[in-house]
């Protein structure tokens, strides 16, 4: 429960007021889009959800160190954490 409530957060956007279905896991949210995409090798599908939340917790801050800062904070990872990740994929750091 912890890891969902920790995701549904990061999915958040800072102007939203509330936690809504839409910001719960696919499996637990009403996701019917997802319930249609072909599922790949678990490693892929991480990488593939990884890349979601951190482009998702990049785009509620600003592109600063202080912005990557509260990004970090916001999904529980160290800064260097979320350079490494941001390098990981190719998203510029």
């Amino acid at each position: 429960m912890h890891n969902v409530l920790q995701f549904s957060l990061s999915m958040m956007d800072r102007r939203d007021t509330g936690l809504h279905t839409v910001h719960l896991p696919a499996p637990l949210g009403n996701h019917r889009e997802h319930s249609r995409l072909k599922v790949g090798s678990l490693r892929s599908e991480l990488n593939r959800a990884e890349y979601e939340v951190l482009s998702v917790a990049l785009k509620n801050y600003e592109n600063t160190i202080e912005g990557k800062r509260a990004a970090a904070q916001q999904l529980n990872i160290s800064l260097a954490t979320l350079y490494n990740k941001l390098k990981k994929h190719g998203m510029n750091p």
